[in-house]
């Protein structure tokens, strides 16, 4: 008899406990302190508990998808990276007024793996027992639920996504509405720490009042583009430069860039390579002293040339020109002209001599006072 008296208190606690956390409808269970998923290490009962299993709305089924920054849907996660993961709550039958979900990602060992984060006014985010929850935080409209999720820093295993969700029909209680089972959704990934890329160095030189980068790659595979950072005092990095990559390659593949403004003193560097599917690694740091000196105001690298060359030139005339680069044969002839804007600042050009004739030649500025002298081979 007191067994019985036990548990009808507590059905009774149970149902009182649903009706308050739904009849006004303002936020999610872990609200209230409750996980409600039925995944690992949690009391058992599930969204289905008190929304009816199956429901108004018959039984109710849930998606659990990831995609990649550029919306790739994925399977794995690399270390560090930020994805989408989307939980999508589908009826069986029916129109409901509104949906609602409860999700955690767990390792292996179930405890909280990665970060979730939301922006959404609709979307919460919730620690109960060191579990990070996102769950809703009002009835939405919609169907579908996205949620950021920051992977862990490190390769810590499988990640297991666990949802819950339910279907509503908007009377201010939970009768007529419907709820997932007691068997959660759930989305394995698995970590994929293999670089797309295979990078064997990465360098820095000082080229005129300019940083040349250089960077090599062994092998690549489904790699789209590296994106070259700079951060004067090693925190808050900047895009310097966006280089396409080959792709898919076994050779060994050289790239380079200049960083034209640099910072007189320690610069620091970065590169940031991007796959096709919008993964991404960010490869070492490395740090470049820059020692800005007076220079020539116009300078070619190299001066001793097959077809190309690449002139340097600093602007200090406080404008922006309209100018010309000129050539000429050693007979006084000009050979060829080339207009660009010159910046303010440092300036780069490529020229391209293949149509040149072997032998020396001189290059001028139209604003620059002094010429250097080059020879085509």
């Amino acid at each position: 008899m007191r067994l019985k008296i036990t548990h009808a208190i507590l059905t009774t606690l149970l149902l009182f406990g649903c009706l308050v956390l739904f009849v006004s409808y303002e936020d999610g269970p872990a609200r209230s302190g409750n996980a409600w998923i039925g995944a690992p290490g949690e009391s058992g009962v599930t969204c289905g508990t008190c929304h009816s299993n199956p429901g108004a709305f018959g039984f109710v089924n849930i998606d659990i998808t990831i995609h990649t920054a550029g919306g790739v849907e994925v399977a794995y996660y690399v270390p560090g990276n930020t994805y989408t993961v989307t939980v999508a709550v589908n009826p069986e039958v029916g129109a409901p007024a509104g949906y609602g979900f409860q999700a955690v990602a767990l390792d292996a060992t179930h405890n909280n793996a990665g970060i979730f984060t939301s922006e959404s006014e609709m979307i919460g985010i919730r620690t109960i027992n060191d579990r990070l929850y996102a769950e809703h935080n009002m009835p939405s409209p919609s169907r579908t639920f996205a949620i950021r999720w920051e992977a862990p820093a490190t390769d810590i295993g499988d990640v297991t996504f666990y949802a819950s969700g339910n279907t509503v029909n908007g009377d201010g209680t939970s009768a007529g509405d419907s709820g997932i089972g007691t068997v959660p959704a759930k989305l394995t990934v698995s970590s994929n720490t293999a670089l797309a890329v295979e990078l064997v160095a990465f360098e820095a030189e000082q080229s005129f009042n300019s940083v040349l980068l250089k960077w090599i790659t062994q092998t690549e595979s489904n790699s789209d583009y590296f994106v070259l950072e700079h951060a004067p005092q090693g925190i808050d990095f900047k895009e310097v430069a966006n280089v396409p990559a080959v792709g898919f390659s076994s050779d060994i593949q050289t790239y380079s860039e200049y960083h034209i403004t640099p910072n007189n003193g320690l610069n620091y560097y970065r590169l940031k390579q991007v796959d096709t599917d919008g993964t991404f690694k960010y490869s070492n740091i490395i740090v470049f002293e820059m020692n800005k000196k007076d220079r020539p105001t116009l300078e070619a690298f190299p001066n001793l040339i097959a077809n190309h060359t690449t002139l340097f030139f600093h602007n200090n005339m406080g404008n922006i020109f309209h100018s010309e680069v000129r050539i000429y044969a050693m007979s006084g002839q000009l050979v060829s002209t080339y207009p660009f804007e010159l910046l303010q600042g440092e300036n780069r050009l490529e020229l391209d001599l293949s149509d040149l004739e072997s032998g020396y030649y001189t290059i001028s500025l139209k604003e620059a006072s002094e010429a250097i002298r080059i020879f085509k081979n």
